[in-house]
Order: structure tokens, then sequence, then C-alpha cells
């Protein structure tokens, strides 16, 4: 069942959050529980800067998603996502990074994810 659909302001594209998943059709599928990290992400070019939604997986992948996102509604798809993982680590700290790190390399060795 679908929760929740982001639609980007500028292009039309949607992502959409389930109780299980985040599908974005044309970049990835991506499972919350292997969702190790998100933060805002912002890409600056000579037309501006555009927020997305960046997804730190445990297999190390990163997937920038729900692009030129406001922040209230960033907001509340971080929030939803966490009912779904409340491991997930909030934010692009330097503890959060390490941590990712660590997670990332701990699920490669193939101890599990945390």
């Amino acid at each position: 069942a679908t929760m929740w659909i982001y639609q980007n302001s500028m292009t039309g594209r949607r992502v959409y959050f389930t109780d299980r998943l985040v599908v974005d059709p044309t970049e990835a599928i991506l499972e919350y529980g292997e969702i190790d990290m998100m933060y805002k992400h912002v890409t600056r070019s000579r037309y501006g800067h555009m927020p997305s939604l960046a997804f730190g997986m445990l297999d190390g992948n990163t997937y920038y998603l729900c692009g030129h996102i406001q922040d209230a509604e960033m907001e509340n798809l971080m929030r939803l996502c966490q009912r779904y993982n409340p491991r997930i680590l909030f934010g692009y700290t330097k503890q959060n990074q390490e941590l990712h790190k660590q997670n990332v390399q701990r699920y490669k060795s193939g101890m599990g994810n945390r």
C-alpha cells in the first residue's frame, strides 16, 4: 500500500513511499531495512541549487531521490522512513558519517545490518 507520493514540481517525476519500500521508477527500489543514513543533499549549479533526499545504503551505495524537495516535505518523508526503520541515521554529521562507514563495513563483512 502506498503511504505517500512525492512529485517533483519541476519534472513531474514521482517517488512512492510504501510501508516496505521507497520506489523511484527510474532510479531505485529501496527497502527501509537497507537504508542506513538519510540527509539533505544540495546540488549546486549555475542555475541555482537543487535539494534532494540522500539515502545512504548498507551496501555502500547512495541514492539521491525527490529532486527539488522543500524542507517541510523532506522532514515529513524522513519521519515516515524512520517509522519503518528507527535505526536510520539522520543528518550529514561527522558522527553519522563515521557510524555509517562502520555499518557499511560490518554489513559487507557479513555481520548483519548492525
